[in-house]
């Protein structure tokens, strides 16, 4: 049996913004999910993750939930709240044991205070931690990435609709 970890840090960056986004946004827009919450949450949704449960669970995969972060449109996100959510990611991987791949629900417009290509340098922890395993990751359909992140990801998969009615 596969056992996949799966997670996400979703964040679509609007510099001209008043205010950064800090843990608190992410917290108030009840856009912090966990463990089984994460999967009670998505599942038989229109989302990434519904689509990822799927797809696992017609292969009679293992589905390992870490940990899912979303603040919706604001400025740069805080070196808390990115140094926060990607270490929840990374630590719930790592916590998991042996993984055979992984798959991320980014958004692609994300930018913290450190990190210009956010969505990129998510994905370096992960591949840092988890070391040579299939890393896979979707993206919002305007997404703003180069080869920073397919250097690391084994494959992007980006949304083509808006309304996004194929994010599933």
């Amino acid at each position: 049996m596969y056992r996949i970890g799966v997670g996400g840090f979703i964040h679509e960056t609007h510099t001209f913004c008043p205010a950064p986004t800090d843990v608190k946004d992410f917290e108030d827009q009840k856009g912090v999910h966990s463990g089984q919450d994460l999967i009670d949450y998505f599942t038989g949704t229109n989302d990434y993750y519904a689509g990822y449960f799927d797809v696992l669970g017609s292969y009679g995969a293992e589905v390992i939930p870490t940990s899912h972060a979303y603040a919706g449109v604001n400025n740069y996100v805080t070196k808390a709240a990115f140094d926060k959510y990607t270490s929840a990611i990374v630590d719930g991987l790592k916590a998991a044991g042996k993984l055979d791949g992984a798959l991320l629900a980014l958004h692609g417009a994300m930018v913290s205070e450190e990190h210009v290509k956010a969505e990129a340098e998510i994905v370096r922890r992960v591949r840092k931690a988890m070391g040579d395993i299939p890393i896979f990751v979707t993206l919002d359909f305007h997404a703003n990435e180069d080869h920073e992140l397919t250097d690391v990801a084994d494959a992007v998969f980006i949304q083509k609709k808006y309304p996004h009615t194929d994010m599933r």
